[in-house]
């Protein structure tokens, strides 16, 4: 009928099933409340360019260790950043290279406006 409407649709991996839209919809609201947070671009801004540990983010970005921790765990649940042992502290970051492909863009968007 409309084969380049057809097409476009299948190439741009549309669904227009509802229950699939809305999975994919409730993905972009739960990415959007993650980012929703000044502190937390904040963070994510930071931990975009280097590892660091809570204590040492907690003196770059001025702010309470228990608030830090806070986003952070907020962060982590949205897989905005990953974490990893070094001896007895943890090191924090924001892997790019892991992130979802809309979920960077969502990223690039935020970060250019921050």
């Amino acid at each position: 009928m409309f084969p380049a409407l057809v097409d476009k649709r299948y190439s741009l991996n549309i669904s227009f099933h509802p229950v699939i839209r809305m999975k994919e919809a409730s993905t972009v609201v739960d990415q959007l409340s993650v980012l929703s947070d000044a502190i937390r671009v904040r963070m994510l801004a930071v931990l975009e360019d280097c590892e660091l540990t809570v204590s040492e983010l907690c003196d770059v970005v001025q702010l309470p260790q228990s608030t830090v921790s806070r986003h952070l765990k907020t962060l982590a649940d949205g897989d905005w950043v990953t974490s990893r042992r070094d001896g007895t502290s943890r090191l924090y970051t924001l892997p790019l290279d892991d992130v979802d492909p809309s979920a960077k863009r969502l990223w690039q968007v935020v970060r250019d406006q921050f």
